[in-house]
């Protein structure tokens, strides 16, 4: 019965003492008033980590609770938050490969394959992808234009936007279309064989043209030998005519603008400077699946993975000139 009497006298001396502690500390502090505990930098920082770690958690339970109510939106959202990551990283990589190539001494060839391959896909990226960055910049225009890209990847994304089925049907799709451009680019080869009779090369190419007619693939050999016919007239790329450039501009994809041959060899040195990126990785065998699917769609190979490292390996031996 007497404990608790005791409590408040217990707690009244205790109050003594802290006040009596805390006047001879203040005596010995020259005069210097201390400032209140919540003014402290360490009281400070507690409280700027204790409101993040709130928001924090604020931020995840709101993201389970949109998932919830709202699961097509958040797959938009999830969708170009990733695809917008991976461009700008593949953006910086870009910058930083045009810089060493166009603003310094390292030479095209000296780069690696993964940085060759970028430095030809993305400009095409940017071009694509540009129209709609530019309009989701505008007040409330991302509330249309996103989820008009969303259901028109193809036309309106790159790649980096695209899940892995997409990617596999999107590049065949593309392919298709290059490829309907290689019938007439033969057709502009078979027109020049009349005039070159009188050279020394005729029944040879003449022969290489029937097996690509008759739809078999000629050796590299057997191209290799007629390689003299593309140094002057007719097939060098300043003597064939402009609708062969036109096709061949679209067969590789490239820009349809002003300087179209200039651009043709320039890519001509960038896919030989691939082709011995490669040899120096180790060759075709050294390639993983998806490095190989993305040399193939480079240069226009449309066979399945298994069936086409033969024909692969027969455009890198051509181009080993």
């Amino acid at each position: 019965m007497a404990l608790p009497i005791l409590i408040p006298a217990y707690r009244r001396n205790i109050s003594k003492i802290l006040l009596t502690y805390t006047a001879k500390r203040q005596s010995q502090t020259s005069g210097k008033r201390s400032s209140p505990v919540y003014k402290s930098e360490k009281a400070k920082t507690k409280i700027r980590f204790y409101l993040l770690d709130q928001y924090s958690y604020y931020l995840d339970k709101y993201e389970k609770i949109l998932e919830k109510q709202l699961p097509g939106a958040m797959k938009i959202y999830r969708i170009f938050m990733e695809g917008i990551k991976h461009f700008f990283r593949d953006f910086k990589e870009f910058i930083k490969i045009y810089r060493e190539v166009n603003f310094s001494t390292r030479d095209i060839r000296t780069l690696e394959l993964n940085q060759l391959e970028l430095y030809d896909q993305m400009p095409r990226d940017m071009l694509k992808i540009a129209p709609v960055l530019l309009i989701s910049a505008l007040p409330l225009a991302n509330y249309v234009i996103f989820p008009l890209a969303f259901y028109f990847p193809r036309q309106l994304l790159t790649h980096h936007f695209w899940d892995l089925k997409q990617k596999s049907e999107f590049r065949i799709y593309f392919l298709r279309k290059r490829l309907l451009h290689n019938r007439p680019i033969f057709r502009h080869l078979q027109t020049q064989l009349p005039n070159l009779r009188s050279h020394d090369l005729h029944k040879q190419w003449s022969h290489v043209l029937g097996q690509i007619g008759s739809g078999v693939h000629p050796t590299a050999c057997e191209i290799l030998e007629c390689k003299d016919l593309f140094e002057g007239e007719p097939y060098h790329i300043y003597y064939i005519s402009g609708n062969h450039v036109r096709h061949l501009i679209k067969l590789h994809d490239l820009h349809a603008g002003f300087l179209k041959r200039s651009r043709l060899v320039e890519q001509a040195a960038l896919i030989q400077a691939m082709d011995k990126a490669i040899m120096k990785q180790g060759g075709v065998d050294e390639l993983g699946m998806e490095s190989l699917r993305t040399a193939c769609f480079t240069r226009g190979i449309f066979m399945f993975i298994f069936l086409f490292c033969n024909a692969f390996k027969s455009s890198l031996l051509y181009r080993k000139i």
